[in-house]
């Protein structure tokens, strides 16, 4: 049965104040790759938010909201130096908690600059992947999945930019039974019995899906993990 204008728009908007982007905001999102903080600022959006994601000087890892406090300058822009980043256009300087440590042109006693933040949240690295949350404290603790733990092998990372939205992904990736088609090869067309399994779990859905092909019987599982990721195992 199709989802009325309401219900979709339930599960779709995710930004400041929705529903669902309350509810997603109290988990932990990658947000970009360790390789790519390279000392320049990168522009991420995140849930509907606008911000900048960057490593100081002192090797931290900050994540503010996009526009300076000042005058709303694209933080992209600015300038890792002295401790954090600094605005290109006035020289603000913010560190990784937002708070302001240089405002040139106020005066010497000014006490202005202690009294303005820029909106900063928490960012994590784990195995070569940024993470972001931008919910309410106290922030839980970042997953401590295997595949961001085991050192026992080797690690490949990759990231793209998908043009739709989050809940399309989220479908796709539980759904092994467009495998057979969507990404058929020589072999998949003989692929034969095919059965799908769903389980509840306190983390999310596992699936398996299980197969016979010419040589035996082929699984696939899948651990979606709540509320937008999915490790798949074969």
């Amino acid at each position: 049965m199709a989802l009325t204008v309401a219900e979709n728009e339930l599960i779709t908007h995710v930004g400041p104040g929705t529903p669902c982007g309350e509810m997603m905001r109290r988990y932990w999102h990658p947000i970009g790759l360790s390789t790519e903080l390279k000392g320049r600022p990168l522009r991420r959006r995140l849930l509907g938010e606008d911000l900048v994601v960057f490593r100081d000087d002192q090797g931290r890892v900050g994540l503010l909201t996009l526009r300076c406090s000042h005058r709303g300058t694209s933080l992209e822009f600015g300038h890792i130096e002295d401790g954090g980043l600094r605005c290109c256009y006035h020289g603000w300087l913010y560190d990784i908690e937002g708070k302001i440590l240089q405002m040139p042109g106020e005066p010497a006693e000014s006490t202005f600059k202690d009294r303005v933040r820029q909106k900063a949240y928490k960012a994590q690295e784990a195995a070569g992947i940024i993470f972001a949350y931008i919910g309410p404290e106290p922030a839980p603790l970042l997953p401590r999945w295997d595949v961001l733990v085991r050192d026992d092998g080797e690690r490949s990372l990759a990231a793209r930019v998908i043009h739709c939205n989050y809940l399309q992904t989220v479908e796709n990736s539980v759904d092994q039974h467009h495998f057979k088609w969507l990404h058929r090869t020589p072999k998949t067309r003989f692929w034969t019995d095919e059965k799908l399994t769903y389980e509840i779990t306190e983390f999310g859905i596992r699936d398996t899906f299980t197969r016979t092909v010419p040589d035996g019987t082929f699984m696939t599982v899948s651990h979606f993990l709540m509320p937008n990721m999915n490790k798949v195992g074969y």
